[in-house]
């Protein structure tokens, strides 16, 4: 079982990553009335930037522990460079495949073929 300093350094983000796609089912009913292009660049665009936010945040609890700062704070202070360049230091093989997996699956669930929802009729008064 992973600890916090196993989840800090990021080696359950790949599995973690997987999960985007899992997450985004419960939008696919939603978005059933977008044209299916629509629908696969938002699943895309989704997965994504759930990814990237993962991976800021483990970035940023990462630094936080070296210094004993709140990860939020630290995340604020480091700025969007430090982050990608921390992010990018830290990343494996792994996590880059896990990650395209995810949004290859979450794209694959946006692009599914979509029944429009049924279309309510105002109630007759009595």
């Amino acid at each position: 079982m992973a600890g916090p300093a196993a989840s800090a350094n990021g080696s359950d983000l790949p599995f973690a990553s997987l999960m985007m796609p899992a997450a985004l089912l419960l939008m696919r009913g939603q978005l059933g009335f977008l044209a299916r292009g629509t629908r696969l660049l938002l699943h895309g665009l989704a997965a994504f930037a759930g990814i990237a936010y993962a991976q800021s945040l483990a970035a940023s609890v990462f630094v936080a522990q070296q210094f004993g700062y709140g990860p939020m704070e630290t995340l604020q202070t480091m700025g969007a460079a430090m982050t990608l360049d921390l992010v990018l230091a830290h990343s494996n093989a792994l996590e880059w495949l896990a990650a395209a997996v995810a949004i290859a699956l979450s794209m694959a669930i946006g692009a599914g073929r979509r029944v429009p929802a049924n279309r309510l009729t105002p109630r007759s008064a009595p």
